[in-house]
């Protein structure tokens, strides 16, 4: 355990280091390429002696990597294995360069190190925490006649969930854990979260391979992009943001939003077979996302995962998969819960406490899923320190019900 602490240490001090790093040139980007390269060769084997690998899993830009780590006990690779990964997605408006795969390490050191979550953190096999190219911001301003295109933060969507879904799929490869991962994703970081399962036409057409998880966890996440714009309208930086990201077309915006259109309805959508688990985790103390987000995605996903009429196939490869599905979807609220935090906006990863008690929540919904019970319990999971943890039943992990406070 004394290697786990030391490493969790080790990453939070890179982390802090790295919110200054100076922009660099053209011969830092070769430089960083090549140590890259070298990344990519030491990484063919893990780092078992400290139970960490840093790896990169494409070569154009800088940011293009990972960080896994693997608890000293209980790595059982292989699909039959019963634990699952922990990947997790940071966030940053899609552009903030200050704000990385290390944002992970408080949350995974709470699951790892803490008396009231070690219970429940025997049952992962492994957490990533994954990068991925950024957009421009105005406050980290880069030369582009003098920098290195490797150096470059000018990414623009789908390049950040195209890098999630890649980083994804090569983890997948190494590791072979199939379906059984977690991906939580923080702020936007939550919403390439969703769109990875939306088969969004400009990522479908990569035909990218890879496994989609077993249960998403959202954090303070933006689920509907038009109605963050217009709550925070007299703030410019968060249309500039969105703009950078993906571009002026407010169409667009609607397309790429969670909380907008049909994709949670065709018959072989991401949670139609009722074997995946969705969180959607916020806090009233969120500064910089409003409630609404959360309520718009839980509205979604409630009126979609109740019982409902199979609708008609909408072209050949929904006809393929149709044949498997009865004529009605069964109820799978169940499957959803909308859970309440008590945390600022990156208060919620900087800490970590309540992250991991919200994969927690959702390790226990993945329990009782195996176990062909219904998974979530109420709209709203209410869970108190109390309610979480009661004295000398930590073997059940989570009460049913369940609020998620610092209490």
């Amino acid at each position: 355990m004394k290697k786990v602490i030391r490493y969790l240490q080790k990453q939070a001090a890179q982390q802090s280091q790295a919110q200054h790093r100076p922009a660099g040139s053209r011969s830092q980007g070769k430089d960083a390429r090549s140590s890259l390269a070298s990344l990519k060769r030491v990484n063919s084997r893990a780092e078992t002696e400290d139970y960490e690998t840093h790896g990169i899993y494409e070569t154009q830009n800088e940011l293009q990597k990972y960080q896994v780590f693997i608890p000293p006990a209980g790595f059982t690779a292989g699909a039959t294995s019963t634990k699952y990964w922990v990947i997790f997605i940071h966030g940053g408006a899609w552009r903030d360069p200050t704000i990385g795969a290390a944002a992970f390490v408080p949350t995974c050191k709470q699951l790892l190190t803490s008396p009231l979550l070690t219970h429940v953190a025997v049952n992962i096999e492994g957490y990533a925490s994954l990068d991925y190219r950024l957009s421009v911001h105005p406050d980290y301003p880069q030369d582009a006649s003098s920098l290195d295109t490797f150096l470059m933060r000018e990414a623009r969507h789908p390049d950040h969930v195209i890098g999630i879904i890649t980083g994804i799929s090569v983890l997948q490869r190494k590791y072979d854990f199939g379906s059984r991962y977690i991906l939580v994703g923080h702020s936007c970081g939550a919403t390439m979260a969703l769109q990875s399962v939306m088969r969004l036409n400009e990522v479908e057409n990569r035909a990218l391979s890879w496994t989609p998880p077993q249960a998403i966890l959202g954090a303070h996440g933006i689920y509907d992009i038009p109605a963050l714009i217009r709550t925070f309208s007299e703030i410019p930086e968060y249309r500039d943001s969105v703009v950078g990201a993906f571009g002026e077309d407010e169409r667009v915006w609607e397309t790429v939003s969670p909380a907008h259109g049909d994709w949670l309805s065709s018959p072989n959508a991401w949670g139609a077979d009722g074997k995946t688990l969705l969180v959607i985790a916020h806090s009233s103390k969120d500064e910089l996302v409003d409630w609404h987000q959360s309520e718009l995605m839980a509205q979604k996903v409630q009126s979609v995962w109740k019982e409902h009429e199979l609708q008609a196939p909408q072209n050949e490869r929904d006809t393929q998969n149709v044949k498997c599905l009865e004529s009605k979807v069964p109820d799978r609220s169940g499957n959803f819960a909308l859970a309440e935090l008590q945390t600022a906006h990156h208060e919620v990863w900087e800490t970590g406490w309540e992250l991991g008690r919200t994969i927690a929540l959702v390790l226990n919904g993945l329990k009782r899923l195996r176990q062909n019970q219904r998974p979530f319990e109420g709209h709203i999971q209410t869970i108190t320190r109390t309610k979480l943890f009661p004295a000398k039943c930590h073997d059940t992990w989570l009460g049913s019900k369940a609020s998620i406070t610092s209490s």
